[in-house]
């Protein structure tokens, strides 16, 4: 309600949350990263999904335990589905490949905000005990596709934009 209040008075069009949504991603239980993720969506509801502009961390949607702190990861479809699948009905969004990366432009001030996800690594797989091989959380990526989307398509602008580039992890 605070952040609704704040973006209607000083008119910032947009909500910017940059990753790490879930405060206690060291579950042992995959259920509380759904409970938690409910609690997020309740907590951004008074900004209209229109108004987000969402972003992966690296800790979002990883559960383990003691012995196997953050190792178990939902996939990358997963997550698109729980973080980004709202945002995609604004039509102003040009999302690349996996859906987890995208731009919006504000026409009237001339930005492209581009979201890029930060922790995109290679094809999602699980070794035998259900652990991710990839380690989203120990090795931040942008991948081939996502870094030839943000050179040829997102960075290709109109003239007279300025891009405001998001991340998760610093590159």
């Amino acid at each position: 309600i605070v952040a609704k209040a704040i973006m209607d008075e000083a008119d910032i069009p947009l909500f910017v949350a940059t990753g790490d949504l879930m405060s206690q991603s060291s579950y042992s239980d995959v259920s509380r990263i759904y409970t938690e993720e409910a609690l997020v969506k309740e907590w951004l509801s008074p900004i209209p999904y229109n108004q987000q502009a969402l972003i992966m961390g690296n800790h979002d949607g990883a559960w383990g335990d003691i012995s196997c702190y953050y190792c178990k990861q939902l996939s990358l479809d997963i997550m698109y589905n729980l973080i980004y699948r709202k945002q995609a009905m604004d039509l102003r969004r040009v999302s690349g490949d996996n859906g987890t990366y995208y731009y919006l432009d504000n026409e009237s001030q001339k930005m492209r905000f581009i979201m890029l996800n930060t922790n995109n690594t290679p094809s999602y797989e699980e070794n035998a005990d259900e652990t991710a091989k990839s380690d989203r959380f120990h090795l931040p990526c942008l991948g081939q596709a996502q870094f030839d989307w943000l050179v040829n398509i997102a960075l290709n602008m109109p003239e007279g934009y300025t891009a405001c580039i998001f991340g998760h992890e610093p590159y």
